[in-house]
């Protein structure tokens, strides 16, 4: 049964609090199902129950002098988790469709059976390709020349496999980049969902807006997921996220007063516009 075999991972902070109870309250409605996996939530001091789901809350910063990062946080987190696999979700993917647990049990059965496969995306966010078919014609695979082969999307992760990729002083931009190169480095699969069958906007497995919050600011679209679910809100202490008219020039002028990432994005802008030409085509037989 799939409760014994997975868990699901909500990876947030104390500052994003006020998501908890839309998160949960969608996640119960929207996991049909004869039970729940046990649920981490990732929090630094903080615990939330609700809704009779089986959460526990990390509170991985509970008793220690200083304030950990965002990959501390998380590998600390990780700790938690007693299953070898589990579902990986943050806190603002409010989730808007009913779950299709059938076949998130049959992807959790397919990455069981194969050491090889380490991870398996359940969007069609995340890498952006080029891919490669598969035998197993719901899944594509990930090559290392595309873009992000690993990201902070919603997936099935092997629990040992991600904390071999995190790095304590990265924060998530820096992961899903430098841990997408580690990811390559890797003898093993990154598979994700074929986009032509799934997608958000039609057929998801797990669907939700990309994402609720942006820039610790409610996405304006989140609006109409929570009026038709009944919740309510005040959405004036964060504000709703506008997108700023010179924000290209704000990340440049931001970009070169911080060299460090300055370097980061023109590695990552190289990265990007260089991939397809590298990119071979490949069928991946899976077992």
């Amino acid at each position: 049964m799939l409760n014994n075999d997975i868990t699901i991972f909500v990876n947030s902070c104390d500052s994003f609090e006020d998501c908890w109870d839309p998160f949960f309250k969608l996640l119960s409605k929207n996991w049909v199902y004869d039970s729940m996996p046990n649920i981490i939530l990732n929090t630094e001091f903080k615990s939330y129950h609700g809704y009779n789901l089986p959460i526990v809350s990390t509170k991985v910063n509970e008793g220690i002098d200083y304030r950990m990062n965002w990959s501390q946080c998380f590998l600390k987190g990780l700790d938690f988790i007693k299953t070898d696999y589990f579902i990986y979700l943050q806190e603002d993917y409010f989730i808007n469709n009913k779950i299709d647990v059938k076949l998130i049990n049959d992807l959790v059965e397919v990455i069981k059976s194969n050491s090889l496969i380490d991870y398996i995306g359940l969007t069609d966010n995340g890498s952006s390709g080029p891919f490669n078919e598969t035998s197993d014609t719901r899944l594509w695979n990930i090559p290392n020349q595309s873009f992000y082969k690993i990201s902070c999307q919603a997936a099935i992760w092997r629990k040992t496999c991600l904390q071999s990729l995190i790095l304590e002083d990265e924060n998530p931009w820096m992961f899903e980049i430098f841990g997408s190169i580690r990811a390559g480095r890797k003898n093993s699969l990154f598979l994700t969902v074929n986009r032509l069958k799934f997608s958000l906007k039609e057929n998801p497995i797990i669907g939700y807006i990309h994402t609720g919050i942006i820039k610790g600011k409610w996405n304006i679209e989140i609006q109409e997921v929570f009026k038709s679910n009944q919740i309510s809100l005040d959405y004036s202490k964060r504000g709703f996220y506008e997108k700023k008219k010179y924000s290209k020039i704000n990340l440049a002028l931001k970009l070169i007063s911080k060299p460090r990432y300055f370097f980061i994005c023109i590695w990552h802008w190289i990265f990007k516009n260089n991939r397809l030409l590298s990119s071979k085509s490949g069928f991946v037989q899976l077992k």
